[in-house]
């Protein structure tokens, strides 16, 4: 029963979008970037000791809040990709596209998940007594950092996805023209040129 509110998926599913390109096996530099990089940003606050106040928490909530929802409507639109993509022959780009969009996937729902650790971790700091402000103080600038390289992660393969889509069908645009025209003979003054050069005259 407790497994459908697991979110032991999410986490396998984001670590293993950092693997490294062409081996397979996961990469302990991307690891030590996301999850250890972000333990500066608290660091940095115990030791110029920055407290969070009423309205930098509100503001943090509220662009939490706002995140989610973004991250949700992307989801959304990849799987449109996805539904779109269906008919499309197995082919080596297709192959790309799905592992793009397969990473993707993890990254936007971890990236949701570190959003609502967030907007928890800001309502406790708002108590103001008890032992829990200082820890969630710092949940807060752990996470939000680690949102920030996130974001970065999906902002990149969500342009490769988008420029893949792109680059797909003008390759096959002029691949269909490459045919046509050797088919045709080429040119009638040219031969067999190619349809992208144009004719010289002398």
């Amino acid at each position: 029963m407790l497994e459908k509110y697991s979110v032991g998926t999410i986490w396998r599913g984001q670590i293993k979008t950092m693997t490294l390109f062409g081996e397979g096996g996961t990469s302990r530099y991307e690891l030590c970037l996301f999850f250890g990089l972000p333990l500066f940003s608290p660091l940095v606050q115990l030791f110029l000791n920055f407290r969070l106040s009423e309205g930098v928490v509100s503001v943090i909530v509220s662009a939490a809040s706002i995140f989610a929802g973004l991250l949700l409507n992307l989801l959304v639109l990849l799987y449109s990709i996805v539904s779109s993509g269906k008919n499309r022959s197995a082919g080596v780009e297709d192959q790309k596209e799905r592992l793009l969009i397969e990473q993707s996937f993890y990254n936007i729902s971890f990236a949701i998940l570190i959003c609502a650790t967030m907007v928890v971790a800001s309502l406790l700091v708002l108590t103001k007594n008890g032992w829990w402000v200082r820890p969630a103080e710092l949940v807060v600038y752990y996470f939000g950092f680690q949102l920030f390289l996130s974001v970065a992660q999906i902002l990149k393969r969500c342009h490769r996805l988008l420029e893949n889509r792109i680059a797909v069908p003008d390759s096959k645009s002029m691949a269909a023209a490459n045919d046509i025209w050797n088919k045709g003979g080429g040119c009638k003054k040219g031969g067999g040129g190619n349809p992208s050069e144009p004719d010289t005259v002398d």
